[in-house]
């Protein structure tokens, strides 16, 4: 399996949109579309597995108003948080999430050469979003309440 992270043109924004609207997608991400999307984040990129677009991951450094509210005062700015689908169906659980956030992780490595952190936040339902993470190298650190979407569980990533 090929995993690898495109940047998105234009022509990729209506398959973007139109996995937003599936069920398995809007039960995490709510209704929204690539443009609330675009508007929050600081890079994002269609997942592309063996040629063909199959997610979409996007990375983000939350305000201090974002990580205060949710009781996350301790987390700096400079964190890397990392929000990820698999839009088709037909590719769920083939470990494609955890192939992507590496790919993430190792371009940012790559690029910078720096130290990072990186989080991830998760429904605390969503067992397979957590597991994904852990089998990319996060850990769990607490459970925090992000009304209104209610309990999440914050992993993170130490990148020396």
């Amino acid at each position: 399996m090929d995993i690898e992270l495109k940047d998105i043109a234009y022509s990729d924004i209506p398959m973007i949109n139109r996995w937003l609207t599936l069920e398995h997608v809007m039960r995490r991400w709510g209704n929204v579309t690539f443009e609330d999307l675009h508007a929050q984040g600081l890079g994002n990129s269609v997942i592309v597995c063996d040629g063909l677009p199959v997610g979409y991951i996007q990375w983000q450094h939350p305000s201090r108003s974002e990580l205060d509210t949710a009781g996350l005062c301790d987390i700096p700015t400079d964190i890397v948080d990392i929000d990820i689908f698999v839009g088709e169906l037909s590719m769920l659980r083939r470990g494609i999430g955890h192939c992507a956030v590496r790919c993430l992780i190792d371009r940012f490595i790559h690029q910078f050469g720096a130290s990072f952190t990186f989080m991830a936040c998760a429904a605390i339902d969503n067992l397979a979003s957590i597991k994904m993470f852990e089998k990319a190298g996060f850990k769990q650190d607490r459970v925090f309440d992000d009304a209104p979407d209610g309990g999440l569980h914050a992993l993170l990533l130490y990148r020396l």
